[in-house]
């Protein structure tokens, strides 16, 4: 299914203007439905506005505006370029943070992600369990990205935790963690739905089997 298009804009905000007139100049990132707005560090009044996006122009000072605008959208059309599928998040990782966006495909920094919002929510035990799960990954295999988690890594995986001695129940905790983990990659958008691992695996059930009565 081809991707709905992502266009590249800027908007003058002016509903907030300073004492001098001059508003904020924002980077209007749109795919149809949603639309996000980002500030620059540019600003300009109504005027100087109508100057900067007009085919004539003439002061220095806004030509300057213009082109730092410019270097902006090429920044941006190339980070979009790159993303198939277009994901607001990754968008915004690699054109705010360099770091952060070498790192946004692997297993381990969606992990961590999560962690942490888990830390700061005050869920103390569930995120020791994430931080368990990931150790236990990275004692498998290190160094993966999202897109590594296969149907077959799956299952060598849990092979791996039962020959080492981890119980069922064990397993299948790590793996719904891991599944959550993958399930919110996809929603932001940085795998697609197609590649998810789970529809040709199932992760192992304890069965808690009684023994008849002699």
């Amino acid at each position: 299914m081809e991707q709905e298009k992502v266009t590249v804009s800027f908007f003058l905000d002016a509903s907030r203007p300073s004492s001098e007139g001059q508003c904020l100049i924002k980077l209007n990132i749109y795919q149809r439905p949603t639309k996000k707005r980002y500030a620059t560090k540019y600003h300009a009044t109504p005027d100087e506005w109508k100057k900067i996006t007009s085919s004539n122009l003439r002061d220095d000072e806004l030509k300057k505006i213009k082109k730092g605008l410019r270097d902006i959208e090429e920044k941006a059309d190339k980070i979009i370029e790159k993303l198939v599928p277009f994901s607001f998040v990754a968008f915004e990782e690699q054109f705010f943070n360099k770091e952060a966006a070498k790192h946004s495909n692997t297993l381990q920094y969606w992990f961590e992600k999560y962690i942490v919002q888990l830390n700061q929510s005050g869920q103390i035990g569930t995120s020791i369990s994430y931080k368990t799960t990931l150790n236990s990954i990275n004692g498998f295999k290190k160094k993966l990205s999202l897109h590594d988690i296969t149907p077959a890594f799956l299952l060598d995986y849990e092979n791996y935790m039962l020959k080492d001695g981890k119980s069922v129940s064990t397993v299948g905790i790590y793996m719904r963690q891991l599944r959550a983990i993958i399930n919110q990659a996809i929603d932001a958008n940085v795998i697609s739905s197609d590649k998810y691992p789970f529809k040709k695996y199932q992760i192992p059930a304890y069965r808690n089997i009684k023994k008849s009565a002699e």
